[in-house]
C-alpha cells in the first residue's frame, strides 16, 4: 500500500468538503481519523526508534561480552600451552631423575662390590703378612743355624 503524505490527504478532503454539506461531515471525520492515525504512526515510529536504540545497546553490550569472552579464551589457551610446556618439562625431569636413580643404584652396587673386593684384598694381605712372618721366622732360624755352624 502506498503511503500518502498528510498534506495530500488534507487537499483531497478540502475538495470533498467544497462539493457538499453531507459529505463535509464524513470528510472531516475521515480527516480527523487520518490525523489521529498520523499521530499514532509518529508515536509508534518513535517507540520503534527507542526499541531500536535499546537493541543497538544490547548488541553493543553483547559485542563487548563476546570480545571479553574471546580474550578470556585466548588467555585460557595461553595458560593451557604454558601448562603443557610445564607438564612436558616435569616429564623430562621425572625421566632424568629415574635415570639418575638408576645410576645411583649402579654406583651403590659398585661400591658394595668394591667393599667386598677390599675385604678380600685385606684378607689376602693378612694371609701374605702371616706368610711373610712365617718365611722370616724360618729365614731367621736358618740364619741362626748357619751362624752356629760357622762359629
Amino acid at each position: 500500500m502506498q503511503r500518502i503524505p498528510t498534506e495530500k490527504i488534507h487537499e483531497e478532503m478540502e475538495k470533498v468538503t467544497a462539493s457538499g454539506e453531507g459529505l463535509t461531515t464524513v470528510a472531516w471525520a475521515v480527516s480527523s481519523l487520518n490525523l489521529s492515525l498520523a499521530h499514532h504512526a509518529a508515536w509508534t515510529e518513535e517507540r520503534f526508534d527507542n526499541v531500536d536504540r535499546r537493541f543497538d545497546q544490547v548488541d553493543s553490550r553483547l559485542g563487548g561480552l563476546e570480545t571479553g569472552h574471546l580474550l578470556i579464551l585466548g588467555a585460557i589457551g595461553q595458560m593451557s600451552a604454558a601448562v603443557g610446556k610445564m607438564s612436558s618439562a616435569i616429564g623430562t625431569m621425572s625421566s632424568e631423575m629415574g635415570g639418575m636413580r638408576s645410576e645411583i643404584g649402579g654406583v651403590k652396587s659398585e661400591m658394595g662390590a668394591m667393599r667386598s673386593d677390599m675385604g678380600a684384598m685385606a684378607a689376602k694381605i693378612d694371609r701374605i703378612e702371616v706368610r711373610i712372618d712365617q718365611v722370616l721366622s724360618f729365614a731367621v732360624r736358618d740364619e741362626l743355624k748357619v751362624d752356629e755352624i760357622a762359629e
